[in-house]
């Protein structure tokens, strides 16, 4: 068989399924997650969040709110409270990386009733970065940072 026509037969048995894109927002089970090297940082705690995400240069979405969290194994839980909105916060740990939910309720008429999801790296000074998306802007991610107060 010549080399043109082995790729040929490589790339049409191929499954189309391992050629598919992750989606953009998985659903992280703490105990499939592969380690990283060292202890997980304690989470737990009072955290300060300021994020923005941008759409060609244009602000679209601001978040600052204080979380307080509870960290078990590799999981944390809490509770997130902003300016606007407030609501439940959940995700996972596996060595320096962080990855969490914040089901936000609006709790005024500017506030906005939505997902958001944060997954950044906690770095040597503490202070976690990384980037973050919201349910209602779909393929838009921002960055942001998380230091504790």
């Amino acid at each position: 068989m010549t080399p043109r026509l082995l790729l040929a037969a490589l790339i049409l048995t191929t499954p189309l399924a391992a050629q598919a894109a992750p989606p953009d927002h998985p659903k992280a089970d703490p105990n499939g997650l592969i380690d990283h090297p060292g202890k997980a940082a304690d989470l737990t705690g009072v955290w300060q969040v300021r994020g923005s995400i941008d759409e060609a240069g244009n602000p679209r979405a601001q978040a600052t709110p204080v979380c307080e969290f509870r960290q078990g194994d590799r999981t944390l839980t809490g509770h997130c409270k902003g300016p606007h909105a407030e609501g439940p916060a959940s995700g996972v740990i596996a060595g320096r990386h962080v990855s969490w939910t914040w089901k936000a309720t609006a709790t005024t008429v500017i506030g906005v009733s939505s997902a958001a999801w944060f997954q950044g790296d906690i770095g040597d000074d503490g202070v976690i970065r990384g980037t973050w998306s919201l349910e209602q802007l779909p393929g838009l991610k921002g960055a942001f940072t998380q230091t504790r107060k």
